[in-house]
């Protein structure tokens, strides 16, 4: 919409949920300073395609097979020995999400789930480019779509693929997240075909 902004803020912890969400909410309709004075029109959990909310166990429910597409929306790239790397690499991406995890839910990965999703993840299907980040670095970072492939899978490995794929929407990949970079989320490669 011309002249409108938008932000998002992610609770990654139940408890700051539970404290924040009501000043939050309350912010609907008032005035705010972000440098200049902005309106806050609304506040949504839904309805937008950035919205969204769960709890750590829904994030579990439900693995769809062993193929996990991702779209990265956002200039994605790591830190990797003082450099910035913008590919994104299986074992690099789900690190990030792993260490996100482990630190946000305390929810550490069984060492076998771990090591299989680490080693044994590939890439099935790359389309992608990379594109300026704008961020207080100079770096670049990866826009694109990527299948990520876990072969002979267990019942729990895949559910620690599909859930490192969700939980990407509300805590992003790689460096810079709190910026905006590394904005990723599931998406269907049926739908974007047809």
């Amino acid at each position: 919409e011309r002249g409108g902004y938008w932000a998002r803020i992610g609770l990654l912890r139940e408890e700051l949920y539970g404290r924040l969400s009501p000043r939050i909410f309350a912010l609907e309709g008032q005035t705010i300073r972000l440098g200049k004075p902005f309106r806050v029109r609304a506040v949504l959990q839904e309805g937008h395609p950035w919205a969204g909310l769960t709890t750590y166990p829904r994030l579990f429910q439900a693995p769809e097979g062993p193929d996990l597409p991702l779209r990265f929306y956002s200039p994605t790239f790591f830190r990797r020995k003082g450099v910035h790397y913008p590919m994104p690499e299986p074992r690099l991406v789900l690190e990030s999400l792993l260490r996100r995890l482990e630190v946000l839910a305390s929810l550490p990965a069984p060492e076998g789930v771990r090591e299989a999703l680490l080693e044994r993840t590939g890439v099935r299907w790359f389309e992608g480019k990379t594109v300026r980040a704008e961020a207080d670095v100079e770096a670049v970072g990866f826009v694109g779509r990527v299948v990520y492939h876990l072969p002979r899978a267990t019942e729990e490995e895949l559910a620690w693929l599909w859930a490192l794929g969700r939980f990407a929407f509300y805590a992003g990949v790689g460096a810079k997240t709190s910026l905006g970079l590394g904005r990723v989320k599931v998406f269907s490669p049926r739908k974007e075909e047809g």
